[in-house]
């Protein structure tokens, strides 16, 4: 755990140490209020994460479903953000999300061994924080199926959020 305290010690320095706007968090620079560059500090958050053992397996996940979403053009139409366990999806422009509708891709609570090797996820909708309250809809699966599950979650959010047309890219396919 040591390693992953350091990571985020060492994160913090870097960016307490650049100036930043006013309400810009921990890992945030200006390209962070674009949507793109929510998917590109995201990507590389999960990149820094990856080389932590006990959290390898799901930064992984994450960073391929941050690459299939980004091929796919979905950095033009979702806004993408993460925390040690968590990294979440939302169709608002802003920072900071409070109730708004919101995309959960999270490690399963009771199986802590998919954090390391990154065999299951569970993908839920809701409006508020994944530890803090049950979300409207949660499902759990292999991570073979990851991209499949979050599109579907995805074309949901769209849908409740927004009245135009589902992107594109929200097709099937696999990772």
């Amino acid at each position: 755990m040591n390693g992953i305290v350091d990571l985020f010690a060492s994160l913090f320095t870097r960016f307490t140490a650049r100036p930043r706007p006013t309400g810009v968090g921990l890992i945030r620079g200006p390209e962070y209020d674009t949507m793109p560059g929510s998917w590109g500090a995201t990507a590389d958050f999960m990149a820094q994460l990856a080389q932590y053992p006990t959290v390898a397996g799901w930064a992984h996940v994450c960073s391929e479903l941050l690459a299939e979403g980004k091929r796919r053009g979905l950095d033009q139409h979702f806004r993408a953000g993460q925390s040690m366990q968590h990294m979440i999806f939302s169709t608002v422009s802003h920072h900071g999300l409070q109730d708004e509708l919101r995309v959960t891709v999270a490690i399963p609570t009771d199986e802590a061994d998919s954090a390391a090797t990154g065999a299951r996820l569970e993908v839920s909708l809701g409006r508020v924080n994944r530890w803090f309250a049950e979300p409207e809809r949660l499902t759990i699966g292999p991570a073979a199926d990851a991209w499949p599950l979050l599109a579907e979650y995805l074309r949901d959010l769209w849908r409740a959020t927004r009245s135009a047309p589902v992107p594109d890219g929200l097709g099937p396919g696999k990772l």
